[in-house]
């Protein structure tokens, strides 16, 4: 009972948050609000994958989808959780690197990377060189205080969202 209580509180809470997020409508939302709301959902969604890949870390080295019968915990979140085959694997081959890259990790779980970042590193991982990636990858990123829903976004061609003067910092309506 004491170990299931502890995961329902924050499942239950982030629950009622999502709950709560989908009871906005997008349609009343200025552009400039509507902008910071996906850009910090967004950055939202990759913390809670950072905390996915380390749940899933776990349960596969325990072989927890053995216990309904299958061999592999890919299989089994595939079958459960409905998960497509490339965002199973992703989540497997992303968990053992919050052993190895704790910096790197800790900035995933603050929104300060995202997901695909955490991806591409675990791609470039090479078996037996964790020291060497650990030294090229896990440090801390120049403005590491700030979310990426808190940076400056970058303008891409055909952007909607138009740079801010040098030397400000954009703030989205709440």
């Amino acid at each position: 009972m004491g170990d299931q209580m502890v995961m329902e509180c924050p499942i239950a809470i982030l629950h009622a948050g999502v709950d709560a997020m989908g009871s906005v409508d997008p349609g009343d939302l200025s552009d400039s609000q509507l902008a910071g709301e996906v850009l910090r959902l967004r950055a939202e969604m990759d913390r809670l994958d950072a905390v996915f890949a380390g749940l899933v870390a776990v349960a596969h080295s325990r072989g927890v989808g053995s216990g309904d019968g299958y061999q592999s915990t890919a299989g089994w979140l595939r079958w459960q959780a409905g998960m497509r085959t490339a965002d199973v694997r992703a989540a497997i081959n992303a968990g053992p690197l919050c052993d190895v890259l704790p910096e790197t990790t800790a900035a995933w779980r603050a929104g300060q990377i995202t997901t695909g970042a955490m991806r591409a590193i675990a791609a470039a991982r090479v078996e037996g060189f964790d020291t060497e990636l650990a030294a090229f990858t896990d440090q801390p990123a120049p403005d590491a205080d700030r979310t990426l829903a808190q940076r400056e976004p970058t303008p891409c061609i055909g952007s909607v969202v138009s740079p801010s003067t040098p030397g400000s910092t954009r703030t989205w309506d709440r």
